[in-house]
């Protein structure tokens, strides 16, 4: 039985085949998260606010964006209302700002 953060875990560090007890793989999650972004990136908004669990939102960053100059980035803390910035298009996402104080 795999629990929730080592689930997690796994999958922040590119285990996506690993599956939670009781639930989904990496991949069947990043697969639903990418379906929610690609909706946003379809709607042809400009600016957006998505809202989601921080273990989700640190996942799908970690998995999705380019980490570069971010050291740690897919391992640092999000508390409730902490914001990441992104910038990018359906293919490529970059990290603008991790800001890791509560709104």
């Amino acid at each position: 039985v795999i629990g929730y953060m080592t689930a997690v875990g796994s999958w922040i560090t590119g285990d996506t085949a690993v599956r939670m007890s009781g639930g989904e793989t990496g991949d069947e999650f990043l697969a639903r998260f990418d379906d929610a972004v690609k909706t946003v990136v379809a709607s042809g908004a400009t600016t957006a606010v998505l809202v989601s669990h921080g273990a989700a939102i640190r996942t799908w960053v970690g998995a999705r964006c380019d980490l570069s100059g971010w050291d740690g980035a897919a391992f640092s803390s999000l508390p409730n209302t902490g914001v990441i910035e992104l910038e990018g298009d359906i293919d490529s996402w970059r990290i603008l700002n991790w800001d890791q104080r509560a709104l």
